[in-house]
């Protein structure tokens, strides 16, 4: 799995961020990969509000798009891309 950082903005001043990544999930079978990725999504939207990491609690989870597949001519490998937003803001606020 990759995550790419991809943009995001201040949703509150001085009080709340939203930061979008990329996420790249790849295995050798395609079904495997599509697997990996749709538990992944789960996870992310589902456990991961309300968490905290790096001095910053993850208000909210939402999906910019769900995994689609998407050739990855580089490594052969099969990959599937999604896209999220975390919404942050500081955990001691």
């Amino acid at each position: 799995m990759i995550l790419d950082g991809t943009g995001g903005y201040r949703v509150v001043r001085h009080r709340a961020d939203r930061a979008d990544f990329t996420v790249n999930t790849y295995h050798h079978g395609m079904h495997e990969a599509a697997d990996l990725a749709y538990t992944l999504r789960e996870r992310l939207l589902e456990d991961l509000p309300g968490k905290v990491a790096g001095g910053g609690l993850v208000l909210d989870v939402t999906e910019i798009h769900s995994p689609f597949f998407m050739a990855d001519m580089t490594s052969g490998e099969y990959r599937y891309v999604a896209a999220i937003a975390l919404y942050l803001t500081n955990a001691s606020a």
